[in-house]
């Protein structure tokens, strides 16, 4: 039969054991993991570990890994104490890391992912500390969103009807349309068109904008229409255009005036037509000049030859 061992001596084992792993897990403390939430293709991003050893410890090593994959390596016991692996999507700027930071340049769709930090610390026990975070690469569009569908003008009751664009980026961007400064949130006067992709895998977003105009939409006669376009918090740009309101007498009321008077030129009732009048006048004109004007002295009547005779004329005022 196996003895026990005193309870003493168990305290003593027990108390002796806390103070060992107690002090170890207070030599390494992991204090922050910093990925940025979003970058630009084509940027560079810096990501960093933090920590804290005690006086009396020292790190072994620090590690990324993307994914379960390992890019890189800090072993400061090492003669070469910075060390780099081959990873589709990671380029480490070596000159620029080092144990608290590693610098990825050329990003590029495959950067995107999530991204762990393992620190070490030295013997006999190897005490690690893990933190993460995700990064997402976009590719924003070149160009400000462009409105399309705007008239000049408006009269108070007529629709607005529009579409905001924004092309090839990734992911698609984020539309809104304001009106005077205020946020459209009605879904009745709002349509989402599904994003469209392209032959290269970026993505175009499409928001229509139709609405009846109101007198309030109108302040001094002016109404402004914005687009904006985000993607998270790395990328805003917006478009904005200015219509006017229309005069209060619709175009075809002049159309009608101008046809009206054209077709009065036919007469009135009641009263002489003027146009006929100066005609008259013009014809009673022409004849009396006729009359006034001295006539040849004589007119050659033409008949048949055996009866040809000349009449003398004479013309007396």
């Amino acid at each position: 039969m196996t003895s026990l061992p005193p309870p003493w001596r168990l305290g003593v084992t027990l108390l002796a054991t806390i103070v060992l792993f107690g002090g170890v897990a207070a030599a390494l403390e992991l204090l922050t993991v910093e990925v940025p939430d979003y970058a630009i293709k084509g940027d560079s991003a810096k990501i960093f570990c933090s920590y804290s050893l005690d006086d009396d410890a020292s790190l072994y090593s620090l590690k990324w890994y993307k994914g379960d994959h390992q890019f890189y390596q800090y072993i400061p016991a090492n003669v070469q104490s910075k060390n780099t692996f081959f990873l589709p999507g990671i380029d480490v700027d070596m000159a620029r890391s080092n144990a608290g930071s590693v610098v990825l340049r050329n990003l590029g769709f495959l950067s995107s992912g999530t991204y762990r930090c393992e620190v070490i610390a030295e013997a006999p026990v190897f005490h690690t500390k893990l933190g993460e975070g995700n990064l997402t690469v976009i590719d924003p569009p070149e160009s400000a969103p462009v409105l399309e569908g705007a008239r000049p003008s408006y009269h108070v009751g007529e629709r607005v009807t529009m579409n905001c664009t924004s092309s090839s980026s990734w992911p698609a961007a984020e539309l809104e349309w304001y009106v005077n400064d205020q946020l459209v949130t009605d879904p009745f006067h709002l349509r989402d068109y599904e994003a469209l992709e392209g032959p290269d895998g970026l993505e175009t977003a499409v928001l229509g904008l139709s609405f009846p105009t109101t007198p309030r939409h109108f302040q001094q006669g002016v109404m402004r229409l914005k687009c904006v376009a985000r993607i998270a918090d790395i990328y805003f740009q917006s478009q904005e255009t200015s219509v006017v309101e229309a005069s209060s007498r619709l175009p075809h009321t002049l159309a009608e005036g101008r046809r009206h008077i054209h077709l009065g030129s036919g007469g009135r009732s009641g009263g002489g037509n003027p146009d006929m009048m100066l005609f008259s006048l013009a014809l009673s004109l022409t004849t009396l000049i006729t009359l006034l004007l001295p006539l040849p002295l004589s007119l050659t009547l033409t008949t048949p030859a055996a009866h040809r005779t000349t009449f003398p004329v004479h013309c007396a005022l």
